[in-house]
Order: structure tokens, then C-alpha cells, then sequence
């Protein structure tokens, strides 16, 4: 038995030459053209030292500086002290409105369900709810009567 085995002939492979011809090509063609532009030429402009400008010394008498005079106002401590004791009367007022606020949301519609409905543990509850928060409103009455803020208004007014 023969044991010699023949591969069978490689098919024809047509192959397209041209790319390869074509970036060969383009290559020589990048490689003589700037072996071309190296052959000693000038640099571009950009890659020369620029020549330096010529100096020229001037002398002149410099002008008098201008004198600028301003008036500056500064508010009397009378009238800071009054905006600080403003801001203060401001201050209790947010905690007036609290309170305020707490009583319409929270006591007053269960006091008047309590009185509707003539439930004395409910009106009695909604009186101590009442007596507590008026003790908060007079705090804050006497914080606010011990602001004095008509004396450095009046002062500040007068300026």
C-alpha cells in the first residue's frame, strides 16, 4: 500500500494588488517630498527669534494726582441701637405667633368639640391648655416690655 498522500493543488486566490501598491506608493511619494523640503530652505516664521523692538525712552512730567474727597454718612448709634431693639421686638413676635398658632390648631377645636359635646374632663383639659399657653403670652408681653425701643427711635429720629 502507498502511503504518500498528495494535497490537492491550491486554488487560484485572486488577490487585489492595488492597496498595497497604493500605500507603498504613498509612502515614497511622504518620504520625497519632505526630503525635498529639508534640502536646506529657510525655517517657517513661526520657527525664527523674533528681532527685538527698537526702545525709545520718553521723559515727561508725570500730572498731579487727582485728590477725590468723599463723603462717607455713618448712622448715629442711636439709630443701630433702635434697628437692634426692632430686631429683638421681631424675634418675641415669632414666638408670639407660635404660640398663637398652637392654640387655634390644637386647643381651640377640641375646647369647642369638649363644650359641644358637654364634656367636662375635655373642658377642663382644654382650660389648662389655655392657662398654660396665656402664661407663654405673658412672658413673652414682659420680654417685650422691657425692649427699649421708642428712647433710641425718638433719639435716632431727632438726628
Amino acid at each position: 500500500m502507498d502511503s504518500t498522500y498528495e494535497s490537492p493543488a491550491p486554488a487560484s486566490t485572486k488577490r487585489n494588488k492595488w492597496p498595497a501598491v497604493l500605500a507603498v506608493g504613498a509612502f515614497l511619494l511622504g518620504v520625497g517630498v519632505g526630503a525635498a523640503g529639508a534640502g536646506g530652505a529657510e525655517p517657517p516664521a513661526a520657527m525664527t527669534k523674533p528681532e527685538p523692538a527698537p526702545t525709545v525712552t520718553v521723559t515727561a512730567d508725570a500730572p498731579e494726582p487727582e485728590v477725590i474727597t468723599e463723603t462717607v454718612t455713618v448712622s448715629p448709634d442711636s439709630c443701630i441701637l433702635a434697628l437692634d431693639r426692632a430686631e429683638e421686638t421681631f424675634g418675641v413676635t415669632v414666638e408670639l405667633a407660635e404660640i398663637v398658632s398652637k392654640m387655634l390648631v390644637e386647643v381651640f377645636p377640641d375646647a369647642v368639640m369638649s363644650a359641644y359635646l358637654q364634656d367636662t374632663a375635655g373642658i377642663e383639659a382644654a382650660t389648662a391648655d389655655l392657662t398654660r399657653l396665656t402664661g407663654d403670652i405673658d412672658k413673652l408681653t414682659a420680654k417685650v416690655e422691657k425692649i427699649d425701643y421708642n428712647g433710641p427711635a425718638d433719639e435716632c429720629r431727632s438726628n
